[in-house]
């Protein structure tokens, strides 16, 4: 597909699912792609690479797109991704509030981390953050049903429960064995959210950048418009009192902070080529980030995280290192849909 087409089909994305005007221009419609299986089936593959799959369907549902009126195939279709959708949801809902019991009832405090996001999309376990490797022994006996294996940092814990998703409990937040940021920062800056009918506790917004940061460059190795629109509502969570400060500080405590603010620059310029204006005009100027950074290359896992802007050779090193990764390369007039297919939840009969 040519790159003014494919540049169509991700400005219909974001608008669906922000429901706003973008500041680009665009030839599709919904009904342009509601009344072509093939154009929908394309649109719904590059939502499921780009992490944005449930949100846009959900979007459609809102919106009454998925009605009587829409062909059978298609209602079909997008029916049984909402419906399977909710039901990841659900899972997720349950052990959220399961989690959190057992938390209430040892008297353990944890931390939900990387979990909530906006747009909400399906997720396939639930993180946790202890205060301390002890604590674990104080919230296992409660968490009944689920048997543990020790991991980097945590405990994966899985159930056979079709209703729960995997949990896993960190003491430490590591990637192989560096640290990006230390679990004492996460636990001084939190905050108390509703959800459902409990209360929980997540990181501040600082906190919750750092960690899709952190994983974005030392673990994904690629970027999507599900992260582009999340990190975005991280920064604007409360924009009175986002601490850019501390944000770059615990970067730069953990060898990271050009790599950090790289990240949060191409956010910042991608989100303000589409929208018409950046998540935080401040960044590129005051933050001396890298707003011209258009291509994002990891850097590899060494002592110094050395990073490299893309080019032919970075590229073919890159996949070298690893084939079955590939990246989003975003510029101000493309994204190209080149990235490892995200777990298809919906299933093989979906044709997708």
């Amino acid at each position: 597909m040519r790159g003014r087409q494919h540049l169509d089909y991700v400005i219909l994305i974001l608008s669906t699912i922000q429901d706003a005007r973008l500041q680009k221009g665009n030839d599709l419609e919904i009904d342009d792609i509601l009344s072509n299986i093939l154009n929908l089936k394309f649109i719904l593959r590059l939502c499921m690479n780009n992490r944005v799959l449930y949100s846009f369907v959900s979007s459609l549902k809102k919106k009454a797109y998925i009605n009587g009126n829409l062909r059978s195939p298609q209602r079909r279709l997008l029916t049984e991704i909402w419906e399977v959708g909710n039901l990841w949801i659900d899972r997720l809902h349950n052990t959220i509030n399961y989690v959190n019991n057992a938390a209430e009832t040892s008297g353990t405090p944890v931390l939900f981390i990387k979990t909530l996001q906006t747009p909400q999309d399906v997720t396939f376990d639930v993180d946790v953050l202890l205060r301390r490797k002890e604590d674990f022994l104080k919230i296992r006996p409660l968490l009944k049903g689920f048997e543990p294996r020790e991991v980097n940092g945590g405990y994966e814990l899985c159930s056979s429960n079709e209703h729960f998703l995997p949990i896993d409990l960190y003491y430490d937040i590591r990637f192989q064995t560096y640290q990006l940021v230390s679990p004492e920062f996460l636990w001084s800056r939190v905050r108390t959210i509703e959800y459902g009918r409990r209360s929980i506790i997540v990181p501040a917004p600082e906190g919750e950048l750092i960690l899709h940061a952190s994983q974005l460059v030392f673990q994904n190795k690629f970027l999507t418009i599900g992260n582009i629109l999340n990190i975005a509502s991280v920064i604007t969570t409360d924009e009175t009192s986002f601490d850019w400060s501390v944000v770059l500080k615990e970067g730069r405590l953990h060898g990271w902070e050009k790599e950090l603010s790289g990240i949060v620059s191409i956010v910042n310029s991608a989100y303000s080529d589409f929208f018409g204006k950046p998540v935080d005009a401040s960044i590129s100027s005051e933050r001396k980030v890298y707003a011209n950074f258009p291509i994002f290359l990891p850097p590899a896992y060494n002592r110094h995280f050395v990073s490299a802007k893309m080019n032919v050779l970075g590229l073919i090193r890159f996949l070298l290192q690893d084939h079955r990764r590939y990246i989003v390369v975003i510029s101000k007039h493309l994204f190209r849909n080149k990235i490892p297919i995200y777990r298809d939840w919906v299933g093989i009969d979906s044709g997708l």
